[in-house]
């Protein structure tokens, strides 16, 4: 499984803003690509098993929602996601941005 790797290569998100090629946002690319390397296993077959997948990546999900399996969705531990919200195929969730050479997140 991919959790345990993950659990001990990175600490949880919080707000802020750290300098691009720093020790944060090189933990941050090494779990991207670990995450994509992998991909999301069993929870890939159906629509309803996303929000368990994203729920386990630290993520709050709400309840009667759905979520595409197209939609880009990262930095799980800031993200909230309320109930009844659909997530669209082309949707992008990602609070992130790179912005005067520093990694910020929000």
């Amino acid at each position: 499984m991919v959790w345990p790797g993950l659990g001990a290569q990175t600490r949880r998100y919080s707000k802020g803003r750290d300098a691009v090629y720093g020790s944060m946002y090189l933990r941050w690319w090494f779990t991207d690509q670990i995450l994509r390397f992998c991909g999301r296993g069993i929870f890939k077959y159906h629509s309803s098993l996303l929000p368990w997948y994203y729920r386990l990546l630290g993520a709050r999900v709400g309840s009667n929602g759905s979520i595409s399996n197209n939609a880009d969705l990262g930095e799980y531990d800031l993200l909230y996601i309320g109930d009844d919200v659909c997530i669209d195929d082309k949707a992008i969730l990602r609070p992130f941005v790179a912005h005067q050479g520093a990694m910020v997140r929000e």
